[in-house]
């Protein structure tokens, strides 16, 4: 089986410093991993990159996709993701660049053609994210339909004539949501699961993708852990416990990164957690995907980096009120 990746740099994230930790960890937990990467031509062609030169050492297999000059970073990501079964021959398990491995596969676990894990580990009424994604469905006319909604940052496929129509019919409607100017890919990949009546038959184990943000039920025995770069660096998220979701560990690992520091975060993944932390219950963390939440954090944020703030007078009127 061969571990594969898709790498499309950009000016406002970590792409290429986060592929090239996920990439060690996974040799770190399987020496010997296959691994294949396809790239688009614009990031192909950039020059100087320490980080995406040491990618290339570690890759088995690279292929570049030429896509339109116009093509957004974005667009041309989710693309190639969308494809990625016309290029690459073999069985392979996809994984995004915001991952670390913790732990090797277990390659009896994959038993069907094409297979992924719960999003959010929770049926989708029970997902903190299920008004975010009702919107988007709404905007792009594109409806799963099903309590079995996958997330598509870790991806198996079988090489197969079943897998290949599947991921054909994924690209084809994900390129006609993607007209909709949103380009996300989940809500496409489950549209067309739910229409051949295969998301009950694709689930793999929630170890392959332990999404920390949503559930710690399977963090101890995470075989992949992901921690969502793409999300808002705005409120709650910015101050993630878990440091490879925090944007300026990753500014300070792309200008000082060292043997020894990517030696230490890719042999103990489980221990990468700021010193005071928190369990949070779902009723929290929907509260603070609201407004309200959001201002009052400002606020806080703007007290403690000293500017100018009302947060000490609102405390004072609460309490006042609550004597």
């Amino acid at each position: 089986m061969k571990y594969l990746y898709v790498l499309v740099n950009s000016t406002t994230g970590f792409y290429t410093e986060q592929t090239y930790v996920s990439m060690l960890s996974l040799k770190h937990v399987t020496p010997d991993a296959f691994i294949s990467l396809l790239v688009d031509d614009k990031t192909a062609n950039i020059q100087d990159n320490n980080f995406l030169e040491s990618i290339k050492s570690l890759v088995n297999e690279y292929k570049v996709i030429s896509l339109p000059s116009d093509m957004s970073a974005i667009a041309r990501s989710r693309f190639i993701k969308t494809s990625m079964r016309e290029h690459i021959a073999g069985d392979f398990l996809f994984i995004d660049s915001d991952t670390i491995w913790a732990n090797p596969v277990n390659e009896g676990d994959f038993t069907f053609d094409i297979m992924g894990v719960l999003d959010g580990h929770v049926p989708f009424s029970q997902n903190t994210a299920k008004e975010k994604n009702i919107a988007y469905f709404k905007k792009m006319n594109c409806f799963p339909n099903s309590e079995i909604y996958i997330n598509s940052g870790v991806i198996y496929s079988k090489d197969t004539l079943f897998s290949k129509k599947i991921f054909n019919r994924w690209h084809e409607k994900w390129e006609e949501t993607s007209k909709t100017g949103i380009y996300v890919d989940q809500p496409s990949l489950n549209h067309v699961l739910n229409k051949e009546n295969l998301l009950k038959k694709v689930l793999l184990p929630g170890e392959y993708n332990s999404q920390i943000i949503n559930s710690w039920n399977f963090f101890f025995k995470a075989k992949i852990i992901h921690y969502f770069s793409s999300l808002s660096s705005k409120g709650i998220l910015f101050r993630s416990p878990y440091l490879l979701h925090q944007s300026f560990f990753w500014e300070n690992f792309k200008k000082n990164a060292n043997e020894i520091q990517i030696n230490n975060i890719v042999s103990a993944p489980q221990t990468l957690f700021e010193n005071n932390i928190t369990i949070k219950n779902s009723d929290e963390l929907l509260f603070e995907q609201t407004r309200t939440y959001g201002f009052i954090k400002d606020l806080y944020i703007r007290k403690m980096n000293q500017k100018k703030s009302r947060f000490d007078l609102i405390e004072k009127i609460l309490t006042f009120i609550s004597k």
